[in-house]
């Protein structure tokens, strides 16, 4: 999926780097985490049966992989492998 077209000052885009903000990665990070809960507590009480447990087990690895997640976007950010920009037509 494209990016929607955007203006850059001078109308060359050669000049130009995108690169994502550390706020946009955390927010991207707390979403996915949101919704990985959720399957995780569902998940975890279909096999525990046991609303506590799944919430405890459920806390401790979500905690532990949207730290995770962040580390993995930053890296990412710094890699250009397969980034293109391409002029909008």
């Amino acid at each position: 999926m494209a990016a929607p077209a955007q203006k850059y000052p001078g109308g060359e885009m050669a000049n130009y780097k995108i690169k994502e903000s550390r706020l946009r990665s955390l927010v991207k990070s707390v979403v996915y985490r949101v919704l990985s809960i959720i399957g995780t507590v569902l998940l975890t009480w279909a096999i525990t049966r046991d609303l506590g447990k799944a919430v405890s087990i459920t806390a401790a690895i979500q905690v532990f992989l949207m730290v995770l997640y962040y580390f993995y976007e930053r890296a990412w950010n710094r890699i250009d492998w397969e980034r293109k920009i391409e002029r909008c037509r």
